[in-house]
């Protein structure tokens, strides 16, 4: 660590930071513009898709400035889980009116069960530092988040290919 601290990549450095702030965030904006764009959406589509992500992130990336408020993430939580009710029932009435069985749109649901299952463990860990009762203590390893959110990721994936090779 001492040597990494002594080049241009040094943890506090302002290139560690900027990579590490912007870097995925970024390009996954990039990619998703790229992919709007390779796919034939209009114009108008992609500048407003591509303007809103960019004050998304620049809005999300902005309000870590202003401090923990708890009750911003009871609000945050509640509103995930009413997106996913949502999803569910959307889904539900979709799976319904498909006439044979449909393993794509079964493997995509499981995905958002696993992201669910993600926030969830998320939240905890990310939450546990500001909550008195355990002030001093580190949390647990995050290993089994990340085994939800590649299952997470692993399932949208396969229901994405499976729809896409049933249409071909």
């Amino acid at each position: 660590m001492d040597e990494l601290n002594q080049t241009m990549w040094a943890v506090t450095g302002p290139w560690f930071l900027t990579w590490g702030i912007f870097g995925v965030p970024v390009a996954a904006l990039v990619a998703f513009i790229g992919t709007l764009l390779q796919s034939g959406a209009k114009g108008s589509t992609v500048w407003k898709y591509g303007i809103g992500g960019f004050l998304a992130l620049a809005f999300s990336m902005l309000i870590g400035f202003i401090g923990h408020i708890p009750p911003v993430f009871g609000f945050g939580g509640t509103l995930i889980l009413l997106f996913f009710i949502g999803i569910l029932r959307l889904w539900t009435k979709e799976r319904m009116a498909l006439k044979d069985a449909s393993p794509a749109a079964d493997l995509k649901l499981a995905g958002y069960v696993f992201f669910l299952i993600a926030a969830w463990f998320t939240c905890g860990i990310a939450g546990l530092p500001f909550l008195k009762a355990f002030e001093g203590e580190a949390p647990g390893t995050p290993l089994h988040v990340m085994v939800l959110f590649v299952l997470g990721w692993l399932f949208l994936f396969l229901g994405h290919y499976k729809a896409r090779k049933r249409q071909s």
